[in-house]
């Protein structure tokens, strides 16, 4: 169980781990760490995939138990093209040409070669979500972290149709929201 310090505002340990990666694949040792990661009190984060136009496979770790599984939406707040929808999905965050810092020399999108491109996918979306526990986490330390990982979710701005849905989850990320929840 991570613990707080009122005088610093910082935990002892990690309180989130984020996973921009998945594979299709169970990888049993990474299952293993990650339950052993929840039992101390650290919220789990993942990418849900951006294969859905490739038979919108359930990814890994994305679709294990206990891991805050993250869609994409684009600028207009709908369901990006390619990111996952399945039932693991718990919320969505933008994940539609996010200003990234890359290597120059594959920097060949604008003709600029200044170290940024404009990137797309779930692997953009699963950190913002991940940056939002973590904030939750240090300013409601009354909070387990389930409890927290519960309020990202009944925060979020419901998207699509009411309620939940599998191509984002309970909807987009609401910091604010999520901060003030109850």
């Amino acid at each position: 169980q991570a613990t707080h310090d009122p005088l610093t505002g910082m935990y002892n340990r990690a309180a989130v781990i984020n996973m921009s990666y998945g594979s299709a694949s169970l990888c049993y040792p990474e299952y293993v760490a990650l339950q052993f990661a929840v039992a101390r009190g650290i919220v789990p984060v993942a990418a849900a995939g951006n294969e859905f136009n490739e038979g919108n496979p359930l990814e890994f770790p994305a679709s294990l138990p206990h891991v805050l599984t993250i869609a994409a939406v684009d600028a207009s707040r709908s369901s990006s093209a390619f990111s996952n929808a399945n039932p693991a999905v718990d919320l969505s965050a933008p994940g539609e040409s996010i200003m990234t810092a890359v290597p120059v020399s594959l920097d060949t999108e604008d003709g600029a070669q200044d170290g940024y491109m404009r990137l797309s996918g779930t692997s953009f979306s699963a950190p913002m979500v991940s940056g939002a526990v973590a904030w939750i986490r240090a300013a409601r330390p009354d909070l387990s972290p389930d409890q927290a990982a519960q309020v990202v979710r009944l925060s979020a701005r419901d998207l699509g149709r009411k309620g939940f849905d599998n191509a984002t989850g309970f909807g987009l990320l609401n910091v604010g929201n999520a901060l003030a929840k109850k």
